[in-house]
């Protein structure tokens, strides 16, 4: 069965293969997202080297002068996607590259745990020696422009930032946002898909004005600090910056450059990320709402993060899994079977859901707000893997692989019935997929 699903998979990134960069879905996603690509590359390590480095020589073409990669690179030839880059207007700053039409934020820094993984692969410095210089770069931004305070931990200023657009986690601050006129925008994405399974009108109005919003500060992270209604410090991305952090160190050792200016980092994170972001009472990492200077208390996968990152103490491992993971009530399977024809409410056979069951935002049907996706799972089964916990890993793994034996290689899963929705032909699900396959061999 797994050789087959790698041969589906291998399909499915062919099909999605733009030349140089790979599109995340044939129809709903035509250009090439950043962490998308990286985790693209992952996949693509395992059968095709070449094809791994030129993924990630195609998003760096995007690399502005202030060394922020943004989270999408256009793709000129493609039409019928919103927001275009005239949108952006990326020419108003400065630091836009001058050649190559992106947008002009960012989302986690998958790309330099892709970058690692295929110098593991190689076994010799020369494409560390070649992407190393971008990718310092690239976390110097993050910690210069998304910490401006030194506090440890970086912000992001929009939804799309975090990869988890319409999360629970930030309904409550985009709900405080009062437009005085709705945004002027035609939506896309609602044409190739069901809008039940898309973040809603208000959520999109929310999302446009925030983007306009840094568009017209011309990109200038100061004022957007200063100025913006959202600025959060996300578990999510400050998990995954951790992590690239210690490959950036990683990768920094092969090519002998210096590391005591990313251990300065990794450290102050450290130190920073147990103050911010745990919640002994709930046993849960939440985000922080700088803007209102609180606490961000929804339950959703987010708060798992820090086990992929190693930042959770082996009693809070124990507490987030226990209390929440493996609790049927908010992660873990209450059915015994996903054959039932109409599950009964909140009840779920697969997992794990990207919000608690308990959530009143969840629905298992709508984007982040419910759907399992391949790489929250992926993320959590290293993380279970770190901390030895491998029978869980192990579980989690064969769940995963049976919902895109079941269904195919979809953007996201009904956690009720396994059924697959959002794009198909979803390229992360596929290459994420054949990394967990050819990983457990």
């Amino acid at each position: 069965m797994n050789r087959l699903l790698i041969d589906r998979a291998q399909r499915v990134l062919a099909t999605n293969d733009l030349g140089a960069s790979t599109k995340p879905s044939p129809r709903l996603y035509p250009h090439q997202w950043n962490w998308d690509s990286a985790f693209i590359a992952i996949g693509l390590s395992h059968y095709n080297l070449e094809r791994a480095k030129t993924e990630l020589r195609s998003l760096m073409r995007g690399q502005w002068r202030n060394g922020m990669i943004p989270h999408i690179i256009y793709n000129p030839a493609a039409v019928g996607y919103f927001p275009d880059p005239h949108r952006w207007q990326i020419a108003r700053s400065p630091d836009a590259p001058p050649s190559v039409l992106t947008s002009g934020i960012t989302q986690p820094p998958m790309l330099t745990l892709a970058a690692r993984e295929i110098a593991r692969r190689e076994n010799r410095a020369e494409f560390a020696r070649e992407i190393y210089p971008a990718l310092l770069a690239y976390h110097r931004w993050f910690h210069r422009e998304r910490d401006p305070r030194g506090e440890g931990v970086v912000s992001i200023i929009h939804p799309w930032e975090s990869g988890m657009d319409n999360s629970p986690r930030w309904l409550e601050i985009l709900d405080r946002i009062q437009l005085t006129g709705r945004p002027q925008y035609q939506r896309e994405d609602d044409t190739i898909v069901p809008l039940d399974e898309r973040p809603t009108d208000a959520d999109y109005d929310r999302f446009i004005f925030l983007m306009d919003l840094t568009r017209d500060l011309n990109y200038n992270q100061h004022e957007i600090f200063a100025r913006s209604p959202f600025v959060v410090q996300d578990v999510l991305l400050n998990s995954i910056l951790f992590c690239a952090d210690d490959a950036l160190r990683e990768l920094a050792i092969l090519t002998g450059a210096p590391t005591a200016e990313i251990e300065d980092c990794m450290r102050a994170a450290r130190r920073a990320f147990q103050a911010r972001f745990w919640d002994d009472a709930a046993a849960l990492f939440y985000d922080f709402d700088v803007r209102g200077a609180q606490p961000i208390r929804e339950n959703t996968i987010a708060a798992f993060l820090p086990l992929y990152a190693g930042l959770a103490s082996a009693e809070q491992a124990r507490r987030i899994v226990q209390a929440h993971l493996q609790n049927p009530v908010e992660y873990a399977s209450d059915m015994h079977s996903s054959a039932s024809p109409e599950p009964a409410e909140g009840s779920t056979a697969y997992v794990i859901p990207t919000a608690s069951k308990t959530n009143r935002y969840f629905d298992p049907r709508a984007y982040w707000r419910g759907p399992i996706w391949v790489n929250t799972n992926w993320f959590l089964i290293r993380g279970l893997q770190r901390y030895g916990m491998d029978d869980l890993a192990r579980q989690m793994r064969a769940n995963t692989l049976a919902l895109v034996e079941q269904s195919g290689f979809h953007e996201y899963f009904d956690p009720r019935t396994g059924a697959g929705y959002g794009a198909d032909t979803f390229s992360w699900s596929a290459a994420l997929t054949i990394d967990l396959i050819e990983d457990d061999a």
